[in-house]
């Protein structure tokens, strides 16, 4: 009487053990046990039937439970991002979920017992058979990519790993659609391919990791410095600096990094043969998304040819402020635009200008003209531009003091791109000695003129190169009848033949 119910019979298996059960106890103890041991055995079957009771319930329980589960999965598996396919050994479709239906274009129910090969395009059949016959062949996983020609939509690409059933009579298939993926794959390919293109040199640095290791270079870095990406990736991008890198911009590249800045600047480098050159970076970091800087990209162009043109052009200006400073000469230069006229300072101090004084316009150039030439100025500008040539002009300036200056400006008209002036540009002399020297010249050539016209001998002047007659006196014009001969007459009348 005291063992256990047996959970896995029925309650009325459980009824025909228990009367059993109570005939022969009756049998065996007798009529006069026959009420005490009803009694017991009532007692008992109810206990019995709580436990059976209490086990239903456990039962149900278990099969809600069982049933949640099973509706769960049974979601999870129909509306999964990747679809499930059971093909049959002839390449039928035995069951699939809904992703597998709507990457086949058609409702499921039109799709079981349907062949899927015809849904790949005809040029990727080959490999889809060769992998379909391999899982049920091998026996273990297989994958390819393959793509599909969806009914009524353009065609995709779908990754897809399979396996064969216990019974070895199904493929099991997982579809996973690969369309983006390959786009954005074709994207960053293009993408390094056009980095690995560009002729600046590109290096990308890991700041996870200590001493910020190189982890790309492309060709154009390769190129400008002699080293191969393998014998850069993995170490710090300053081994390019050598003896003569400027100690103050690399604690200033160090600085930005290390807060996390952006930067452009230029500092000299070395290639891995030791020769230095120019280049002008720029770094900017890379940042995860939470803002933390997790990696560096360096962009570098190569300016040595740019940095010699400069000093060159330094060497140059320095000699030309040299040549014109000891010929007393100062440079203009005007936007015929704007009007707006620049003068070097030996320029301000040739017209009295305190250095900075000049107001950079025309009316401020014309203001120190003497007013008798301002138009002859105005004329010789405008003739330059209108005939497109050189500009030559000699003018007077007036000085605060009142001191009169002789100038000669010489000039070049520059064109803008549909052929119409746009810049002069050119030098001013101080001529004023000069000027002076020709006035007293003039003054002593006059002087002389009146000595000679009063001496009573015959004079010319005779000039050798040419042979041509500078000057009569009047007592020789009076002894060629106040007619000037012509050289070959002179020459017979002051040689006659013999």
């Amino acid at each position: 009487m005291n063992e256990k119910p047996i959970a896995s019979l029925d309650p009325a298996e459980l009824r025909r053990r228990a009367e059993q059960r109570l005939e022969r106890q009756r049998s065996e103890a007798g009529a006069p046990q026959a009420a005490q041991d009803t009694q017991r055995l009532l007692h008992e079957l109810q206990v019995h039937q709580l436990e059976l009771e209490m086990q239903n319930e456990e039962l149900r329980a278990a099969q809600a439970a069982v049933a949640a589960a099973l509706d769960r999965y049974t979601h999870f598996h129909e509306f999964a991002p990747t679809g499930f396919l059971c093909l049959g050994r002839e390449g039928t479709i035995r069951q699939l979920n809904l992703t597998g239906a709507r990457l086949l274009g058609l409702p499921r129910d039109q799709l079981v017992g349907a062949g899927f090969g015809p849904f790949v395009v005809d040029a990727d059949r080959a490999v889809f058979n060769a992998f379909f016959a391999a899982v049920f062949a091998a026996q273990t996983k297989q994958a390819c990519e393959v793509r599909l020609q969806p009914t009524g939509q353009p065609p995709l690409t779908v990754a897809i790993e399979a396996t064969l059933s216990a019974d070895g009579q199904e493929c099991r298939a997982l579809l996973v659609h690969i369309t983006a993926r390959q786009r954005m794959e074709e994207k960053l390919r293009f993408r390094d391919r056009a980095i690995d293109s560009a002729t600046q040199g590109i290096s990308i640095s890991d700041h996870r990791l200590p001493c910020h290791p190189v982890i790309y270079v492309n060709r154009g870095f390769e190129q400008m410095t002699g080293y191969t990406r393998a014998e850069l990736v993995g170490k710090n991008i300053e081994l390019l600096q050598g003896p003569d890198t400027d100690a103050k911009t690399i604690a200033v590249l160090r600085a930005a990094v290390a807060e996390g800045r952006s930067l452009e600047t230029e500092i000299l480098n070395y290639r891995k043969d030791g020769t230095p050159f120019w280049n002008r970076l720029a770094i900017a970091p890379v940042r995860s998304p939470g803002s933390l800087v997790t990696h560096y990209v360096a962009i570098r162009s190569d300016v040595s040819e740019r940095r010699q043109a400069e000093a060159a052009l330094r060497e140059n200006e320095m000699r030309l402020r040299l040549a014109l400073k000891a010929a007393r000469m100062g440079t203009w230069d005007w936007d015929l635009q704007t009007n707006h006229v620049a003068w070097s300072p030996r320029h301000e101090a040739l017209w009295g200008y305190a250095p900075g004084e000049f107001p950079c316009t025309l009316d401020g150039y014309e203001s120190r003209l003497h007013p008798d030439d301002v138009e002859g100025a105005r004329r010789a500008g405008q003739k330059a531009m209108d005939e497109h040539s050189d500009y030559a002009h000699e003018y007077r300036v007036l000085w605060p003091d009142g001191t009169v200056r002789w100038m000669a400006a010489r000039g070049q008209v520059f064109n803008s791109s549909d052929g119409q002036p746009a810049r002069m540009m050119g030098v001013v002399t101080d001529i004023t000695e000069h000027k002076q020297t020709e006035t007293t010249l003039r003054e002593s050539e006059g002087k002389l003129r009146v000595v000679l016209d009063a001496t009573p001998f015959p004079i010319a002047v005779v000039d050798l190169r040419d042979d041509r007659i500078q000057f009569w006196s009047r007592s020789a014009l009076s002894l060629f009848g106040h007619t000037a001969p012509t050289t070959p007459e002179w020459y017979q009348m002051a040689y006659p033949d013999p």
